[in-house]
């Protein structure tokens, strides 16, 4: 009964209740929704994407963004940035920056800066639970995997730390997201079911996973309802505006 009482205690974010009173408005999107395993190339790629579709792209921008509109420290959102908070944590960063902040209250600003841009549309949104927020039609989800030796090596060449570092990072930081994707959504991200392309970068390469990745995007629009061909995206959007918080 404890452990049940604590599973229904846990804090989540409620994505169809806010949209249920919102049926009605314009078609979000198109957006591009990027999960990643920690060292598979994941962020590149989605730089790269958003550079050949001429999408804007939201990844560590988000945190600057939250920071400008909200006022809370860049460094306290590098320590809440998709990783599990455990309560106590959680209260001992409230009173750091007071106002009532909390890991909930980041994840509902990340739920207003996705939906403002969404409403924009033509984005690409790096992992963060995007995938979870907005609603299932406004959006390509793709995950970027590699099996564990070839993300090592890739770690290991790109911040020039050992073998064994490397994979302790890896499974930090793999632990961290998926905890926090668990926590607020209660999905378990490496569920292939969850996204429409899974993509193991290990012999396609980058450039041949960006190509798959890209094709995927086409498919999709093409059969979207309000579908704009890639060759003629608009320019990417400015930054959103986030609604301001109340």
């Amino acid at each position: 009964m404890a452990n049940q009482r604590r599973i229904l205690d846990e804090p989540r974010f409620d994505a169809a209740a806010m949209f249920n009173a919102h049926s009605g408005e314009q078609l979000l999107g198109p957006c591009l929704f990027v999960s990643r395993e920690t060292g598979a190339g994941g962020g590149e790629i989605a730089r790269r994407a958003a550079e050949r579709l001429n999408w804007h792209l939201l990844d560590k921008e988000i945190l600057d963004q939250l920071s400008s509109q909200y006022g809370t420290s860049r460094v306290m959102l590098d320590v809440i940035d998709e990783k599990k908070i455990d309560w106590l944590a959680d209260i001992l960063n409230g009173w750091v920056e007071g106002n009532g902040f909390s890991q909930l209250a980041h994840v509902h600003r990340l739920h207003r800066l996705f939906v403002a841009a969404a409403r924009q549309g033509s984005v690409v949104i790096v992992g963060r639970g995007a995938r979870f927020m907005l609603p299932r039609q406004t959006g390509f989800s793709v995950r970027i995997i590699a099996p564990l030796h070839e993300r090592v090596n890739r770690i290991v060449a790109r911040r020039g730390v050992s073998s064994r570092e490397a994979r302790a990072y890896i499974e930090r930081m793999d632990k961290q997201r998926d905890g926090f994707l668990k926590k607020y959504f209660h999905h378990d991200v490496t569920n292939p079911h969850l996204h429409d392309l899974v993509i193991n970068t290990e012999q396609l390469g980058d450039e041949s996973s960006l190509n798959l990745l890209l094709s995927g995007v086409q498919s999709w629009l093409n059969t979207r309802a309000s579908a704009t061909p890639i060759a003629n995206t608009r320019p990417a959007a400015e930054p959103p505006s986030l609604v301001t918080s109340t």
